[in-house]
């Protein structure tokens, strides 16, 4: 699309761009606030595994014999992954289900979030997860915080990708066979199955038992697995080997495909119709590895199953089941036990054993990779790959021509796999598609990098209960219900809400500024600055260490005499600024600006934990503990002298940048002669 909308320029944004944007289908923010609620939760377990399938299962149940936390989650409203798609004459394998659920059900240590996608893995094993409810909360933010990982993500099923494979009645096989065993839909009337793998006989086999007609098998591969031949021939199953669907053919959908042979250099044969409204197809499977990638663990392209699995278990992380290409349920169970046994070794506990179910699934999926099918001569028809994006196999090659051969340029240029998806289905087919383009293999070409969120989050589940005037906390001076009586109008600063002006009647902010500063400059005026960070500085050190945070010296300021000081950052720009009394040799009393306090008492630990440990001092806010006022004006001392009749502040006894002590209904009272305004000042 960048080469389209050009011209004439002006057009762009009053009709393109809001076209384009009402045909993505993208969403309108609404204009009212949302009623629903959100809620935002942090927990800690020792153990936390993501996806709830046969290996998922597994792994919780193992781990949870040893007494450890742990916490399965899956996105599904109900556990079991792959196993809830069999045909109901399987029935050991769905009661296995039941019984693994149930044992981790009335586990006190195990906390089961269905409903919930993992979209994040983060520093320290910090994992985001989304959770849909059905109640007052529409949905939970949780921030999980876990010792060790095991990902049972599962594997997504890819298409093949052949000329309008677009068109309704087209879908993945594995989607036809989930419609079917467990919904009781058929994805059609009369199914034709194109595959390159073992896998997707399944979904024909499922069909047909069901007294739904099966048209054909196309099999793209030119050897066969003699076992799955043979249940075609006593279904009656036609199977066309070394042949490939090169065309969907119908108008509001599918209506019937062209299959062609395919000849010993790739190229297409003879062709001919098969009717069909359904072409279940399968091009093998995805590991899910984006969670495992997120904590910065490669991925690696396994030729044998024609994908990208995990590289290397990292410390304390484990990838198991079809989510590490072990497809096979038996060796898919096996492998998540150890894992979970491990996990708990690790914390130095002991796992359990996990029943295997006798009946096993065979994982082999024998596949021949088929990236793309040659389209027919003179077509002009398209071929996606990334089928939400409209992204077309000649849209890769275009991508080659232009000059992205890297593939974070080619996803960019072409928006591949920046759907919902995230390039599940995508990615693997337009990757092998441009290392034929550059003629290398697709492991030196490698694979685009995984970014959370991997699913859609609401944004209600992020802000949580934080909205409205819960966004931010609101802090409070201690004078703060005086200045709402005197009808103070407020500005933001930082937390806090200080008064920006007076008004008198219907006064203007023009109006109320000039009087006010008038006041002041003839008599007197008092400002609330308690919003300012305050700092106590404490330790032997305490002079040495300031010299070496401002750019100016403190070690030479006297006891009960202030400066002004300067912080810089590294790179010679003002960090902050503010005066710091000295209240004892060992003990001062640094002011910062409001916005800055917090990250100033940050830095102020930073230097003394980790550039000058050797110093002894102690830093530690004091913000809440003192109220703070500013007086200005002609008048100012005239009004501290009526106010504290016990203290002197004459010139001699209170010089400019000299610090007093005193007291006011008990409690300790400093006031420090500086000015800001130009005028006498306290």
């Amino acid at each position: 699309y960048y080469k389209t909308f050009m011209w004439p320029a002006k057009f762009w944004y009053k009709l393109y761009e809001p076209a384009i944007r009402r045909a993505a289908g993208m969403g309108k923010v609404p204009d009212q606030a949302d009623k629903a609620a959100y809620d935002r939760i942090n927990s800690f377990y020792d153990i936390a595994i993501i996806g709830g399938g046969a290996a998922g299962l597994s792994a919780a149940l193992s781990a949870a014999q040893s007494g450890l936390r742990i916490v399965l989650m899956d996105e599904h409203a109900t556990l079991g992954g792959q196993l809830l798609h069999l045909p109901k004459q399987q029935q050991d394998l769905e009661q296995w289900r039941q019984n693994t659920i149930a044992s981790l059900q009335v586990a006190d240590n195990v906390t089961i979030l269905t409903n919930t996608v993992c979209w994040g893995r983060f520093d320290g094993n910090t994992l985001a997860a989304h959770e849909v409810i059905d109640g007052k909360v529409r949905h939970n933010f949780h921030k999980i915080h876990a010792e060790k990982i095991i990902i049972a993500t599962g594997a997504i099923e890819r298409p093949l990708v052949f000329t309008n494979n677009d068109k309704p009645g087209v879908m993945l096989a594995s989607g036809a066979r989930k419609l079917l065993n467990n919904y009781g839909v058929a994805a059609g009337r009369q199914m034709v199955l194109f595959t390159n793998n073992d896998s997707a006989y399944k979904t024909a086999f499922d069909y047909h038992d069901q007294g739904l007609p099966v048209a054909a098998i196309i099999d793209s591969r030119e050897s066969r697995s003699e076992h799955l031949f043979e249940a075609c021939q006593q279904r009656g199953i036609p199977v066309h080997q070394y042949s490939v669907v090169t065309k969907a053919k119908g108008w509001h959908g599918v209506r019937s495909v062209q299959v062609s042979e395919l000849k010993d250099d790739g190229t297409l044969g003879a062709s001919h119709d098969i009717t069909c409204d359904l072409v279940a197809h399968s091009g093998g499977w995805s590991p899910q590895v984006q969670m495992a990638s997120h904590g910065g663990t490669p991925p690696i392209y396994d030729e044998q199953i024609t994908a990208f699995v995990v590289d290397q278990q990292a410390a304390d992380t484990w990838s198991v089941g079809a989510a590490q290409g072990q497809f096979g349920l038996q060796a898919g169970i096996k492998q998540a036990m150890v894992a979970a046994q491990a996990a708990c070794q690790a914390l130095a506990c002991q796992g359990g054993e996990v029943l295997i179910p006798a009946e096993d699934i065979n994982g082999e999926l024998n596949i021949e990779p088929l990236w793309s099918v040659p389209a027919p001569s003179k077509q002009k028809n398209k071929q996606f790959v990334d089928i939400q994006h409209d992204v077309t196999v000649a849209d890769i090659g275009l991508a080659h021509k232009e000059g992205f051969i890297s593939v974070e340029h080619m996803k960019r240029y072409t928006t591949l796999g920046m759907a919902n998806d995230q390039g599940r289905t995508a990615n693997v087919n337009a990757l092998a598609m441009m290392a034929g383009h550059l003629e290398q293999s697709i492991t030196a070409t490698g694979t685009t990098r995984f970014r959370p969120p991997i699913a859609p989050v609401s944004l209600g589940s992020i802000a949580g209960r934080e909205v409205g005037e819960h966004v931010r906390p609101l802090r409070r001076t201690p004078m703060q219900e005086w200045h709402e009586r005197q009808g103070a109008v407020f500005v933001e600063a930082g937390l806090f809400r200080r008064p920006q002006y007076y008004p008198i009647g219907n006064e203007t902010l023009d109006q109320a500024y000039v009087r006010e500063a008038a006041h002041v400059r003839t008599k007197v005026g008092l400002c609330d600055v308690s919003s300012l960070g305050k700092i106590e500085i404490v330790g032997p050190d305490s002079a040495v260490f300031l010299d070496r945070i401002y750019v100016n010296l403190f070690s030479s300021l006297p006891v009960n005499k202030a400066r002004y000081g300067i912080m810089l950052r590294e790179d010679g720009h003002i960090y902050d600024d503010g005066t710091t009394s000295r209240l004892a040799d060992d003990r001062f009393f640094m002011t910062t600006t409001t916005a800055k306090a917090g990250a100033v008492l940050s830095h102020l630990e930073r230097c003394l934990e980790i550039d000058w440990p050797e110093l002894q001092v102690r830093v530690s806010s004091v913000s809440e503990h003192w109220a703070a006022m500013a007086l200005a004006g002609p008048q100012s001392r005239a009004t501290l002298q009526l106010a504290f009749p016990e203290m002197d502040f004459s010139q001699a006894a209170l010089p400019f940048m000299g610090l007093a002590h005193g007291k006011y209904q008990g409690s300790p009272l400093r006031i420090l002669r500086v000015s800001f305004s130009g005028e006498l000042a306290y």
